[in-house]
C-alpha cells in the first residue's frame, strides 16, 4: 500500500486490512477548565469508529460507560461484512479494579463478535496508585503498536502538559513513527492539545502527508476522517 492509493471509493473499503487505530475519547468533567462540547465528541466518535470500521480496521478503545455502547453499536453495522476470523473488531480496555459484569447492551454486542473486553490486571494495592492502573491499561492497549492514534474531547487523561501519563504522551512514546489526530473541535483536552501543537510548544512526531494541522479543528468529521484515513495509509 502506498500513499498515492485515494481512499474514498467501495473499492478501498479493506484499505486498513485489520489494522488497529487507537481511539482516546471522553467527556470532560465539569468544572475542570475545559471546553464541553458532548455533542462534537458524540459525532466525532462515531464518524472516527465508522472511518475505521468501513475501511477494514478495528478499534482499540478505553472503557467509557457512555461511549463504548456507542461504539459497539456503530460496530454492529459492520458485522455482515466481517469474516469469522477478523471478529471481535472493537477492543475495549479496562482495569480489573473496575471489573463488573457487562451490561444487557454491552453482552449483546460481544455475543454477536462485535466487541471484546479485555480486563487488565490491577496493580498491586501495596502502595500503588490509580495512575499506575491507568498505565497498565493503557500500555496493554499501545503494545501491539496501533497504526495511528486519535483524540476526542477528554480531560487530563487525554492531554496534560509534563503528564508522561496521559493519552497523547504515551502514544508518541511507544507509537513512535505512527500518526496522532487530535480532533480540536470536539474541546476539551484535545482541544488544548491541539493549541499547543499549533503554537508550537508541543511536537506530535509525523508530518501529515494529506492534510495540514490547522485541519484538524474542522468540525466535518466524515470529511475529515476520509482525509485521515488517506493519511493513515502512508505509514504502511
Amino acid at each position: 500500500m502506498t500513499g498515492s492509493h485515494i481512499v474514498g471509493s467501495d473499492t478501498d473499503e479493506g484499505v486498513l486490512n485489520g489494522k488497529s487505530i487507537f481511539i482516546a475519547a471522553g467527556f470532560p468533567r465539569n468544572g475542570a477548565g475545559y471546553s464541553v462540547k458532548p455533542f462534537e465528541i458524540t459525532n466525532a466518535t462515531v464518524s472516527a469508529s465508522r472511518a475505521t470500521l468501513r475501511h477494514g480496521g478495528d478499534l482499540i478503545v478505553s472503557y467509557h460507560p457512555t461511549l463504548t455502547p456507542l461504539i459497539m453499536s456503530v460496530g454492529d453495522d459492520f458485522l455482515p461484512g466481517r469474516p469469522e476470523n477478523r471478529r471481535p473488531f472493537v477492543h475495549v480496555y479496562q482495569s480489573e479494579l473496575y471489573r463488573r459484569d457487562p451490561t444487557e447492551e454491552e453482552r449483546h454486542y460481544i455475543e454477536k463478535g462485535v466487541g471484546e473486553m479485555h480486563w487488565i490486571p490491577a496493580a498491586d494495592a501495596n502502595g500503588e496508585t490509580g495512575q499506575l492502573n491507568r498505565f497498565k491499561v493503557k500500555m496493554a492497549m499501545l503494545r501491539n503498536r496501533p497504526v495511528a492514534g486519535i483524540l476526542i474531547g477528554g480531560d487530563e487523561e487525554v492531554f496534560k502538559e509534563g503528564d508522561d501519563f496521559c493519552d497523547a504522551t504515551l502514544f508518541r512514546s511507544f507509537c513512535e513513527g505512527r500518526p496522532l489526530y487530535p480532533l480540536g473541535a470536539t474541546g476539551g483536552a484535545t482541544e488544548t492539545f491541539l493549541d499547543r501543537v499549533l503554537e508550537g510548544s508541543e511536537e506530535l512526531g509525523w508530518s501529515y502527508k494529506t492534510l495540514e494541522t490547522a485541519d484538524l479543528r474542522r468540525p466535518n468529521y466524515p470529511v475529515l476522517m476520509h482525509r485521515i484515513i488517506r493519511d493513515i495509509v502512508t505509514v504502511f
